[in-house]
């Protein structure tokens, strides 16, 4: 099961709009304990609404061109665009909502289309590589 949270970080869409999403019926989920939560495949239908994709893609692209345009940096930055093919989406989304939990430090974004799991990280170098060097201790035999 998924938080509200955990769906705003996935897709990086405010806790606002994911709210208006569900007054207007196109995300489906359950309140338990007085919190919306979803399951991985009422995400999954929310995720290929069109209305959704292209929310979502304008933000995933705003992480990057962020990074390119951002000439003031604090320190060695950087941006990633990792591909995961064959890896389990619902683990790989489960991770990436509990790296962002543990850090401020870093922007992220997971989609997984079919196959394809796509995640983008962009901050300092050593907290991407935290999260990377985190990632393969847990999933030592995804692919590379």
């Amino acid at each position: 099961m998924y938080s509200l949270k955990d769906l705003s970080t996935m897709t990086m869409l405010s806790d606002r709009t994911l709210r208006n999403y569900l007054d207007a019926g196109i995300l489906q989920g359950r309140k338990e304990n007085g919190a919306w939560v979803f399951t991985s495949e009422q995400i999954k239908l929310f995720l290929q609404n069109d209305m959704v994709k292209s929310a979502i893609r304008t933000k995933k692209n705003a992480i990057v061109k962020d990074f390119i345009v951002n000439s003031k940096k604090k320190g060695n930055s950087v941006c990633l665009i990792w591909d995961l093919p064959d890896a389990d989406p619902s683990k790989v989304g489960r991770f990436i909502c509990d790296a962002a939990g543990k850090r401020d430090d870093v922007l992220m974004s997971f989609e997984n289309a079919g196959k394809k799991n796509r995640i983008i990280l962009s901050g300092s170098e050593t907290t991407v590589y935290e999260i990377m060097t985190e990632f393969r201790r847990q999933f030592p035999s995804a692919p590379s």
